[in-house]
Formats: structure tokens, C-alpha cells, sequence
């Protein structure tokens, strides 16, 4: 989130479009930019201090690992303060001194669990000690995201989000003194002060809006943005090739496929008449697949913009993520379609619907109907893909989600299997995975499963995301074929960070091979079950657990491997996945009329989906996309 500074005359952000990610100064009055200096990784947020010399902010390394820096503007120097955070954090606050920043952080119930809500914590900036600030029981302070808790720059009041709501706290002497003023009734989130305090500006579902305190009156904001992607009447033809019908698991030899704009409007045989076209790709010898859907892909636009590049060097040209903060989601949906991010379509939801306990950041903790209804109505006016609940929502509330959802046509998504497969929950997500069920999981810690388990996912149709990748399978295929570690996308693409753990999981099933074999196998076994019977597999990752793109690669390789044909395996990351997105009409498959994203492979994958490495052209909305890598 962008700060100004106290004059109004400088603005100050993060951003990544130089290849790395640093801090910039934006000055109104000289239209100039200037780069302060560089980080690690995108923040989770920023905030101006009270002087205008310094920046602090926040970055998030996983659920489990936040830390706080501040920048010196005029030197570019950051200080890391005090020890790493136990879990990641909302962007921060100063106090009015500028001697100390607040944040909220995670909290967990207890030492059994590691599900809490979020409280606010203060950090002494010279000495890192850490001190908790009193709150009202159970009281959680927003999502820990941009809905951070603000201090006024008098540093006499608090402005936090509650329950879906914006709330003033009295402050003094960096502690809140008497209860909390609710101040909007409506939905409400990312809320900033203006410099006297008088104004506050806030999110309400799609609409920005402005709380005018003296008045006790809030008004509507309009700010007109016009980015439309103005599609050329351009026209590209494939010639020749052998295109992979994944929906009759067959073969079509010697067909040119012509696109225009970004539809596939022709598929025709080699040697009918000529067509014209401004861009001929020669396919003869190769091998045409539609491109490949990662249905279970957790993002954000701290990954940066090498994002995009990842998945489509590895053929992914759709992704779904399955939980996200929303407002970060539409900003970059919008941005692919529009053409200024070089990205997968995005398809996406929100927050998860979850109970009050939550431990995701990003995460809502919801403490009533009435506000899981206001969380409903951002999926409506934010046009979720997909809504999904997670492990502590009661049932009869699960089941008031559903029921929301079908009437909005939107499908719905959950961890467990039952009752909410009772229910009519679209699709279930993990092969095994959180539940606070003793009777739902798919599979026991000792990786056994029921037929029940089969039946349940198999006739009641859901689709089903196994992920089996994080649970064995991404460790024990790279143990299996190490030299996949060799791709020059790996080398190229990935951090130190990832490499080395990809490492470190060979050295872990080497060390217990036997082990390591049977899970594998067993987690595979109920995989190749559900598909013999009927059930809908689709494949994603639950990325970053593992490496975007490259993970989908090994995902796949795990079903293969566990028994389901090339073709069947390949369908999962295809039409089966575009039929539980509800999107077939479009894409999932080569077919006239559809939308045109496609791969261009120099090896046939329907007889090893290890030939899905040998891309040689990935085509997303109709336009090749130019991949360094891999040219």
C-alpha cells in the first residue's frame, strides 16, 4: 500500500519492475521517481514514519515467519528490527514518537493448536522488545493484511477493522483506554487516515469510500479507470502438428489450427486451401496440447512479477487460487487481462470462510452469520471464481455458505469430505489436509483409507485436488528422477532457498526410502481408486509449499506414476479441471471457438508426461508468449 508523505507532495511504494524489488520516492511536483533502496521480496506493507526520513515495513515468509525492517531514505540502509516474528504480520503503524511500530500478528488459543486470531503487538525499534497490547476477549484485528491496525499521527487514536467492520479505539500513552466505537455498518477494509484525523478513507467491497467524522456521514468515491486490452484483428496460424484431443484421448495428425484474435475460429486439415495468416508457427513433427490448468495455486503479488514466467515456462497458462486476499487478487487479475502483467488467467477467491479461530494471514476470523454474509456480498461484488470454507466454520453455516454460493452460481470448495459432500460442496481439496473432524480426513496419519472415502468423492461427483505433491510425491519423484533438477528452468528460475530444499527432500527419502515408498504408494493407490471409479481428479499444488510451475510438472508425474494412463493424466490438468472451474465452454481443450491456449511440444505426452518439459511454444490468450528460457 503506497504512503504519502505529511505534506502530500511525495508518494511512497514497492515495486519489482526493474527485475528487483525495491523501495521508490514519487515526487507530484517533478513528475521524477527515485529508487531508495532494495529488499529481499515484496512487503507485506509500508508506512511512512513521523519525520519523513525513515520507512518501515514488513515482510512475510510464510505463515510462519514475518520480519520487520526500516529504511533510511536518504541512505537506502535497512535495519532489520529486533528477531524474526514467530508468524507474518499486517503492514505496520508508527507511534506518534516514532520510537515504536505496531502490528498485528497471530495469537495462537493454545500450544496445541495453531489456530488463534489476530492481536496487536508493539516492537521498540532500538531495543526489538516486544510488548502486547490489551483487547477486548476475542477480539481479532483484521486479516492481517492492508486492514492493519493505524495509529492517528497524534497517535490519540486507533482505527482497526473487527468482525468486517471499522472501529475507533481511544489511545493514550500507547494504550487503548475505554471501548472501542463501532463507526461503519457496512462492510470494510484497508481504512487510512487523513493527516487531521477528520477523514477516513476505506474499502466496502468494491467501492472505495470516505467517513467524514464532524458530520458522521460517509460518501461514495469515484475514481474512473479506463484499461481495456484492445485486441488487434490479428491472426496467427499453426501449421501441421499432431493436436492432443484430451477429451476423446486421442490423436489428430497433420491439422492447421487457425487463431484469430484470441480464439481458436478453424481447425482444418494440412492440405485444404491455403490460409493467410500475419504469423505462421511451424508445427510439423510436434505435438499441440491445450495449456495446463493449476487448480490449487496460492499467490499474491509479493511473488513478483518472475511469477508469470514460471508457470508459463512450464506450460501453465490458467491458475486458481483457492484462498488470497481479494483486493490483491482483482489488481492482478486485472492486470493479465488488461495485458500489463505477464501471468496465467487468474481465477480466484477471497478469503476462506472460516470460524473465529483462523491462522492464515489473509484470513478472516468470522464470529457471526451477520458477518459472514457482509463476506458474501465482497464475493458478489469483487465476482469471486470460487468461494471456499475452511475447517472450524459450524455446519449449519457451511451450509448458509452453500446455499449462498449456488444461488450466485458460484461454486464452492472445502477441506473436508463429510458432511459436506452431504451438503453438495462442489469439490474437496487434499488427499489428506486439515480438518478438526476426527472422521472426515481422506486419509489417516498412516496414510490408510476407507472405501468410503472412494464411494463419497466418486457418486456425489465432486471434483477432487489431491496435492499429493506436498505430501510425498514432489519429494519422492525428485528422489526418483533427480536430473529433473537439471532443467535449465530450475537453474534459471528458481531461488537458492527452493533448490536447496528440493535437496534436502531427496536426501529425506533416501535416508528412508522404504518408508518413503510406502506413502507414496498408498496416497497414490486412493488416487488411481477414485479415478478407476469414476471420481473427477483435477491437479494443482498448493504452491509455494512447492515451486510454481515446475510443481504441476511433478504433480502430474505422481499420477502417472501411480497408475493413471498418460491421457487420464494429462486430462486432470485440462478439460477435468476447466469442468470443475465451470469454464469447459472455453478452455480445457482444442476445440473451434474456444479460447487460444496452447503448447507447442516437441514430444509426444500421451506417451510419457515427462515429454511435457519439451515446450517449445507456449500461447496464452491467442499471443505467444516470449519465454528467455526457453528460446
Amino acid at each position: 500500500m503506497p504512503n504519502w508523505s505529511n505534506d502530500s507532495q511525495r508518494l511512497y511504494y514497492a515495486s519489482d519492475h526493474q527485475g528487483y524489488t525495491a523501495l521508490y520516492e514519487y515526487d507530484l511536483n517533478s513528475k521524477q521517481t527515485k529508487e531508495i533502496g532494495r529488499i529481499a521480496t515484496m512487503p507485506s506493507g509500508l508506512a511512512l514514519s513521523p519525520d519523513d526520513k525513515s520507512i518501515a515495513y514488513t515482510m512475510a515468509f510464510g505463515p510462519r515467519s514475518g520480519i520487520v525492517s526500516i529504511m533510511d531514505i536518504e541512505s537506502g540502509l535497512s535495519t532489520k528490527v529486533g528477531k524474526n516474528l514467530p508468524f507474518s504480520s499486517s503492514s505496520p503503524s508508527w507511534t506518534s514518537d516514532g520510537g515504536a511500530l505496531w502490528v498485528s500478528i497471530l495469537q495462537p488459543y493454545s500450544k496445541l493448536y495453531r489456530e488463534g486470531i489476530a492481536r496487536i503487538i508493539e516492537i521498540d525499534i532500538n531495543t526489538g522488545k516486544i510488548e502486547n497490547i490489551p483487547a477486548p476477549e476475542n477480539t481479532s484485528y483484521g486479516a492481517r493484511t492492508n486492514d492493519n491496525p493505524t495509529l492517528s499521527k497524534d497517535g490519540k487514536e486507533l482505527l482497526f477493522i473487527s468482525q468486517g467492520l471499522l472501529w475507533i479505539q481511544s489511545i493514550d500513552h500507547n494504550l487503548p483506554i475505554g471501548s472501542p466505537k463501532q463507526i461503519t455498518y457496512d462492510l470494510s477494509d484497508s481504512p487510512s487516515w487523513s493527516n487531521d484525523t477528520e477523514h477516513i478513507l476505506y474499502l466496502s467491497g468494491d467501492q472505495l469510500k470516505l467517513y467524514d467524522r464532524k458530520n458522521n456521514s460517509t460518501k461514495d468515491l469515484y475514481i474512473k479507470i479506463h484499461s481495456r486490452r484492445k485486441w488487434e484483428d490479428n491472426t496467427t496460424l499453426i501449421t501441421g502438428g499432431t493436436i492432443i484431443d484430451v477429451v476423446n484421448k486421442r490423436k489428430i495428425t497433420n491439422k492447421n489450427i487457425l487463431i484469430r484474435k484470441n480464439r481458436i475460429v478453424r481447425i482444418i486439415d494440412k492440405n485444404d486451401s491455403p490460409i493467410k495468416a500475419e504469423k505462421v508457427i511451424n508445427a510439423e513433427g510436434k505435438y499441440i496440447l491445450p495449456g495446463l490448468i493449476d487448480i490449487h495455486a496460492h499467490q499474491g503479488s509479493d511473488l513478483g512479477t518472475s511469477l508469470g514466467y514460471k508457470w508459463l515456462s512450464w506450460g501453465v497458462t490458467t491458475t486458481r487460487d483457492p484462498a488470497t486476499y481479494p483486493y490483491d487478487a482483482v489488481n492482478r487479475k486485472e492486470a493479465q487481462i488488461n495485458g500489463n502483467l505477464i501471468h496465467p488467467r487468474i481465477f480466484f477467491t477471497g478469503s476462506p470462510i472460516d470460524g473465529n479461530r483462523v491462522y492464515y494471514n489473509g484470513t478472516y476470523a468470522q464470529q457471526s452469520k451477520e458477518q459472514i454474509t457482509r463476506e458474501l456480498k465482497r464475493a458478489i461484488a469483487l465476482d469471486y471464481d470460487l468461494i471456499k470454507t475452511y475447517v472450524r466454520l459450524p455446519d449449519s453455516l457451511q451450509s448458509y455458505v452453500l446455499d449462498f454460493a449456488h444461488q450466485h452460481g458460484i461454486p464452492m470448495s472445502s477441506h473436508e469430505l463429510y458432511p459436506a459432500a452431504h451438503y453438495g460442496v462442489d469439490g474437496v481439496e487434499h488427499i489428506m489436509g486439515t480438518s478438526r473432524r476426527g472422521y472426515s480426513p481422506k486419509m489417516s496419519e498412516t496414510y490408510r483409507s476407507y472405501q468410503d472415502v472412494v464411494d463419497i468423492i466418486s457418486y456425489s461427483e465432486m471434483s477432487f485436488t489431491p496435492t499429493i505433491g506436498i505430501y510425498s510425491g514432489y519429494n519422492y519423484m525428485l528422489a526418483k528422477y533427480p536430473e529433473l533438477l537439471n532443467d535449465a528452468r530450475i537453474q534459471s528460475l528458481e531461488n537458492e532457498f527452493n533448490k536447496s530444499v528440493s535437496s534436502a527432500g531427496i536426501d529425506q527419502v533416501n535416508a528412508d526410502l522404504e518408508k518413503w515408498t510406502e506413502m507414496f504408494n498408498r496416497q497414490a493407490a486412493l488416487i488411481s481408486k477414485i479415478h478407476a471409479n469414476g471420481g473427477l481428479i483435477v491437479a494443482g499444488t498448493d504452491s509455494p509449499i512447492i515451486p510454481y510451475g515446475f510443481g504441476l510438472f511433478v504433480e502430474l508425474l505422481c499420477y502417472q506414476e501411480g497408475g493413471l494412463s498418460p491421457f487420464s493424466t494429462l486430462q486432470t490438468a485440462t478439460i477435468n479441471s476447466a469442468k470443475a472451474m465451470g469454464i469447459d465452454e472455453h478452455l480445457g481443450s482444442i476445440e473451434e471457438g474456444k479460447l487460444a491456449d496452447l503448447l507447442i511440444l516437441n514430444q509426444d505426452p500421451t506417451k510419457d508426461v515427462k515429454f511435457l518439459k519439451s515446450i517449445e511454444h507456449t500461447i496464452l490468450d491467442g499471443q505467444e508468449i516470449s519465454i528467455p528460457i526457453l528460446n
